[in-house]
């Protein structure tokens, strides 16, 4: 009689069982993992709302899967100051102008003693007289950040051009960009206002003190008392400059330039390729967003950095997948040590990765 009722139990167990794999799954899946019947969006909405919890009013993402529009947007129409994101604007109008035959990328810009800039690249190394070809600029402009070669490219297409260019493509997204070489300008400008007179080898040797010691190595090289300084640090002329609102953007209006490169609305097929190229061969940031997506994910992006503010833009796509099926992603961190803030990316890149957006609703067809 025992052994009917065990074998009466074991039947009704495995007749359970089978139902329960034939019926829909509607639960919750495994923590952090989105159910299959939880959107992408409302996942994202989840995560960042515990990440906020921890970094209040630190940080923006805006996202647009291109092949159906889908949106997700967190602080996506405020204003951010996108430091080096402004290098896609000045690489779209030069290649903008090569692909209407106005310029070649093998034409060559000479390099003299004032166009140096701090920052990341080989343009540097180069001596006063060197002779570059704008493809080299470009290269090292996206690839590497070399604020040189920007500077060089800007002179090259004009920085009235630039700002025109991002008027049209993302209206009332941008504020002012600026040189690079102005930047460093503008907020020693904060401290006192010879610094407006700063040379390019001014900041290369401005830019070799420690921050902690900028503000006084300044006062030296412009033959002023340390008390004749408006503000007290670095950090201080940091923070007045980024209230000018140059050289920031919306989050949403970085997106739609790049959604719209991304559809080859901007450039002719020729150049996107060479501008998405570069893109996905960027070296700065990789301890950003792109450190938590998969192997299986390509990322066209450009970063950005300055003090107490980072950012990271581009088109994430399946590999092999046409990037006007991808994903445009903008977003910033502000207020926080380069250290931390690269963590608030990388956890934000754990949760798009995790919200199912790079294969639900998506095409690897041409």
């Amino acid at each position: 009689m025992n052994i009917m009722r065990q074998a009466l139990a074991i039947a009704i167990l495995g007749v359970a069982a089978i139902l329960a794999m034939l019926s829909p799954v509607t639960g919750s899946a495994a923590p952090g993992v989105p159910s299959v019947d939880e959107d992408w969006v409302e996942f994202l909405d989840q995560e960042v709302r515990r990440l906020e919890r921890a970094y209040p009013g630190k940080f923006g993402l805006y996202m647009k899967r291109l092949s159906d529009d889908r949106v997700f947007s967190h602080r996506g129409s405020a204003r951010w100051y996108i430091a080096s994101g402004v290098k896609v604007p000045i690489a779209v109008e030069a290649l903008v102008r090569a692909s209407e035959g106005k310029i070649s990328l093998s034409d060559r810009i000479d390099l003299s003693e004032d166009d140096y800039v701090d920052g990341a690249g080989q343009t540097n190394y180069h001596p006063p007289g060197s002779s570059l070809s704008i493809r080299y600029l470009l290269q090292q402009m996206l690839v590497y950040s070399d604020n040189t070669a920007a500077d060089l490219l800007l002179r090259k297409v004009g920085l009235q051009s630039v700002n025109e260019r991002v008027k049209v493509l993302a209206p009332e997204a941008f504020g002012e960009i600026t040189e690079l070489s102005e930047v460093r300008r503008l907020v020693y400008r904060r401290l006192h206002p010879r610094a407006r007179g700063l040379r390019g080898k001014d900041l290369l040797v401005l830019a070799s003190f420690h921050q902690g010691k900028r503000a006084a190595s300044l006062a030296a090289l412009l033959g002023v008392e340390r008390d004749d300084l408006r503000l007290p640090s670095i950090g201080a002329a940091f923070s007045a400059y980024y209230r000018t609102g140059v050289n920031s953007a919306t989050l949403e209006g970085y997106a739609r330039i790049l959604e719209r490169i991304a559809k080859n609305e901007v450039l002719d097929p020729l150049h996107t390729k060479l501008l998405l190229e570069w893109m996905d061969g960027v070296k700065t940031g990789r301890n950003r967003l792109i450190a938590a997506f998969p192997n299986t994910v390509v990322f066209a992006h450009k970063t950005g950095t300055q003090f107490q503010r980072i950012c990271d833009f581009g088109v994430a796509r399946k590999r092999g997948a046409a990037t006007r099926k991808g994903v445009v992603i903008a977003a910033c961190v502000q207020g926080l040590p380069v250290r931390d803030a690269e963590l608030v990316l990388r956890r934000l890149g754990a949760s798009i990765r995790r919200s199912g957006v790079f294969s639900s609703g998506s095409s690897n067809s041409g």
